[in-house]
C-alpha cells in the first residue's frame, strides 16, 4: 500500500472546511446550549486553569510535567467535545469528524512536540475559550462563530507550520 502526500492546496482547502465547520458548531451552540451545558463548559475551563497553573509553575522550575500536560490537553479536548454537544447537531459533528485535518492522536503528538520546543505554545489563544463561553451565554451566535473561527484557524496553522526538528528533516 502506498500513502500519497496531500498537496498544500488540498491541505489548505481541508483547513478551510474544518475551520468553517467549527464556526458553525459555535453558532449552533449559541442557539442551543442549555444553562447546565454552559456551566459545564465553565467548570471544564476552571479545571484547565488549575492545570495550567501547575504546568507553568513546574515548567518554570525546569521540569516538563508530562502528566499534568496530558491532563490539560485531555481537559481541553473535553471542552471541545462538550462544545460540540452544545450544538445539538449530530450531523454537524459527523461532518466535522470527517473533515478534521489531524486525527486526535496526531493532533496530540503535534501539540506535545510544539510544547517541547516552546513552552508558551498555545497560551496566546487560551483566553479565547472564556470569551467563547461568554458569547454562548449571551446567545451571540455571530461572536461565538468569529471567536471559534479565529481560534481554530490559529491552532491549525500553528500545528501545520510547526518548526521541523532535526529528526524530522533526516539530520542526525
Amino acid at each position: 500500500m502506498t500513502v500519497s502526500k496531500i498537496s498544500d492546496t488540498a491541505l489548505q482547502d481541508l483547513v478551510g472546511v474544518e475551520v468553517g465547520l467549527r464556526g458553525i458548531v459555535a453558532r449552533f451552540a449559541a442557539r442551543h446550549a442549555t444553562p447546565d451545558q454552559l456551566d459545564c463548559l465553565d467548570a471544564i475551563l476552571d479545571e484547565a486553569d488549575d492545570l495550567l497553573i501547575l504546568v507553568v509553575q513546574r515548567t518554570r522550575d525546569g521540569h516538563i510535567p508530562q502528566g499534568h500536560l496530558n491532563q490539560l490537553l485531555d481537559t481541553m479536548q473535553r471542552f471541545n467535545d462538550t462544545l460540540e454537544a452544545c450544538a445539538g447537531n449530530p450531523v454537524l459533528s459527523r461532518l466535522l469528524d470527517q473533515a478534521r485535518v489531524f486525527s486526535k492522536a496526531e493532533r496530540r503528538t503535534r501539540q506535545l512536540e510544539r510544547i517541547a520546543q516552546d513552552t508558551t505554545f498555545g497560551l496566546n489563544r487560551y483566553s479565547s475559550h472564556r470569551a467563547l463561553v461568554r458569547a454562548l451565554r449571551a446567545r451571540d451566535s455571530a461572536a461565538a462563530e468569529a471567536i471559534l473561527i479565529e481560534d481554530a484557524r490559529g491552532g491549525l496553522n500553528d500545528l501545520l507550520h510547526a518548526p521541523r526538528s532535526a529528526k524530522d528533516l533526516g539530520t542526525p
